[in-house]
């Protein structure tokens, strides 16, 4: 019995299944074959998320594509490899599976944007900002609760230079 990684096969064909589900399994993977895309989103939705999904594109229930999106949007922790099989050739057929991902992607990239904008209101002497709450707050901190940014901490050869100076003055008496 293969240890291996778990790998849905979803294909209506039953010899297409079949076979992929053979040579799988003789490569050591844990193989679960189903017939139609609902039966590939109970699998795909249930608590043990297979590693990668072999998927065919035109089947019974969800096809392979709308398994694709309905996998992204469930957002699962560990997500499987997708991979949709299909032997149509159009040009349009390529372009349409090509456009879902594409999608999938500028909207998971849009997901993590955040965007500044107006007037902030910042003091002159100790450049703290003035947040929405009215509170008084540093610049990092307040960049970091609105956009995600993350700040490192270090001195410029400025500043160093100069707090250098100030601290050789105060200890040389």
């Amino acid at each position: 019995m293969p240890n291996g990684p778990r790998v849905l096969v979803a294909d209506d064909d039953p010899i297409a299944r079949r076979f992929l589900e053979s040579a799988l399994s003789k490569a050591g993977y844990e193989a679960t074959a189903v017939s139609t895309g609902d039966a590939a989103w109970q699998v795909l939705s249930s608590q043990e998320v297979p590693t990668i999904a072999v998927l065919d594109w035109m089947m019974p229930g969800l096809t392979g594509v709308e398994l694709c999106e309905k996998v992204r949007a469930a957002n699962l922790p560990v997500p499987p490899y997708l991979i949709v099989l299909t032997s149509r050739g159009e040009t349009g057929d390529v372009v349409e599976a090509l456009r879902a991902e594409r999608v999938h992607s500028l909207e998971e990239a849009l997901a993590h944007v955040q965007q500044l904008q107006g007037l902030i209101p910042i003091c002159a002497w100790c450049r703290q900002v003035r947040n929405d709450g009215n509170f008084w707050e540093q610049v990092d901190s307040y960049l970091t609760k609105r956009s995600g940014l993350q700040f490192t901490h270090a001195i410029c050869p400025t500043c160093r230079d100069r707090e250098v100076a100030q601290f050789r003055d105060s200890h040389s008496t």
